[in-house]
């Protein structure tokens, strides 16, 4: 858990190079998991300082050139590193992201809404004008079919979003033609 960020990036690399989107989302939300949980664990101070001994130790240089014995004895007495975060804190972070990702932003949700209510407003005013168009006495059954199918066509047809050209410039800042 403790990654410089140039193996995060190559590790991000791989993930999406490797495999679906989901997959790479997913490890970087179990990353970022575990970072909450390590963040924890250094708020109170004797885990702070537990950390701190396990990250110094006479092992930590990784010496060459020892002699075959010390090497021996040193794997029967030394003691292994203690773990970082427990599986359990690091389950919650993980639950507690995910229940955060998986939110829709409200402002997506309210535009979401906005459409909806104007679709609905569309749909009432279409409703009132084959109305109107059915109460006519002066056209036939087909002409009034005809009209009302044309009204909806040409009322609830989808629109296609125009492409956007986006002009950058050497400093980076980008605008939208």
């Amino acid at each position: 858990t403790e990654d410089s960020s140039d193996s995060e990036d190559e590790d991000d690399k791989n993930l999406r190079a490797s495999g679906s989107a989901h997959a790479a989302r997913q490890a970087k939300l179990q990353k970022e998991a575990e970072r909450i949980a390590l963040g924890q664990m250094v708020i109170r101070k004797r885990k702070r300082e537990d950390l701190e001994d396990v990250g110094y130790d006479r092992n930590c240089w990784a010496d060459k050139d020892l002699p075959e014995w010390f090497e021996d004895d040193e794997r029967k007495v030394a003691r292994t590193g203690m773990q970082l975060a427990d599986e359990a804190s690091i389950t919650a972070a993980a639950q507690a992201l995910q229940t955060i990702d998986a939110r829709t932003i409200g402002k997506v949700a309210e535009a979401k809404a906005r459409k909806k209510q104007r679709t609905a407003k569309l749909v009432e005013k279409l409703k009132k004008q084959a109305n109107s168009i059915v109460g006519k006495d002066d056209m036939s059954e087909r002409e009034k079919a005809k009209a009302i199918e044309k009204l909806y066509a040409s009322k609830l047809k989808q629109k296609k979003p125009s492409a956007k050209i986006v002009v950058t410039s050497k400093s980076g800042k980008a605008g939208v033609a």
